[in-house]
């Protein structure tokens, strides 16, 4: 598998684990996923295993959210 770059501050920690919140189309919904994480490269970090090319995920604030809650898309 590849690894993606994503954005620092889409990764937390919790319970010496690390996770990213995944999107789930249509409902736009959030679940926990757990990944393995290599190096960074400035305000992004590298993900070396549990996301594909293609999933959503949140950018930032994943500290504030809770599994299961309701998110909308944020562009430019």
């Amino acid at each position: 598998a590849t690894a993606l770059r994503v954005p620092l501050y889409a990764i937390f920690s919790s319970d010496n684990r690390i996770f990213v919140w995944v999107v789930v189309s249509p409902e736009m919904t959030i679940f926990r996923r757990e990944v393995e994480v290599a190096e960074s490269f400035g305000d992004l970090i590298e993900v070396s295993s549990g996301l594909e090319e293609g999933d959503t995920i949140v950018a930032t604030g994943g500290g504030y959210l809770n599994q299961g809650e309701a998110v909308r898309p944020w562009s430019r």
